[in-house]
């Protein structure tokens, strides 16, 4: 069950497993500290574009398995911006994804929610 969710993709994560062994120490404290997840390398790659900043092909996602779309020419993005990142390739931090992440961890935690408050920059 996923209680927490990543700061900067909001990929779900299991508290329990975050704090006995999913991730080495220091992935843990930069985790908890609101900084990423090893899914987004830490705030490095989007997950919508995988870190290129074009938006992924629709017809080659649908129709076309490997290298015979027309669109894209198998390369599985456009030349159009990614909307999530803005052609950035890195995330965007939105304070509503940094918040819901914030409440996932104060229900989930035994901590004090004003320490994780602060430890998030809240």
């Amino acid at each position: 069950m996923s209680d927490v969710r990543c700061a900067i993709c909001s990929e779900p994560w299991d508290l329990y497993g975050v704090l006995h062994g999913d991730m080495e120490p220091w992935e843990r404290d930069r985790f908890l500290a609101g900084e990423g997840c090893p899914s987004c390398n830490f705030g490095q790659v989007c997950p919508q574009c995988n870190g290129t900043g074009k938006e992924r092909c629709p017809s080659c996602l649908l129709l076309w398995p490997g290298e015979g779309c027309p669109v894209c020419g198998g390369s599985g993005h456009t030349e159009s911006v990614c909307v999530f990142c803005e052609g950035t390739g890195k995330p965007r931090r939105t304070f509503d994804v940094a918040f819901e992440a914030l409440q996932d961890e104060c229900e989930a935690s035994d901590e004090d929610p004003v320490l994780v408050m602060q430890r998030r920059g809240f």
